[in-house]
């Protein structure tokens, strides 16, 4: 632990509940290994709930477009309607 930043022995030492320095050195590897683990865990939560709402903005913007485009068909549809019925007239 001698070649260590301070900060990394010091979450260390927090993580094993004090100092690393009364753990063996299978103890310490585990809680690395542990620790490494729950950070890549929170790192793909963090990306998973990014996705999510984008994922929900382009549903969004995919539903305001089709919402568009129906209301513009039944102008279209109405219009011709309205057509036929003042030729007939």
């Amino acid at each position: 632990t001698g070649g260590m930043r301070i900060q990394h022995r010091m979450h260390l030492d927090a993580s094993a509940g004090g100092s690393i320095n009364t753990k063996t050195a299978e103890e310490v590897k585990e809680l690395i290994e542990q620790m490494c683990q729950n950070e890549y865990n929170m790192s793909n939560e963090r990306t998973s709930k990014t996705t999510g709402v984008l994922q929900l903005d382009k549903e969004t913007a995919y539903q305001k477009e089709i919402d568009l485009l129906k209301r513009k068909l039944e102008k279209a549809t109405l219009g011709a309607e309205v057509k036929k019925v003042q030729e007939t007239c």
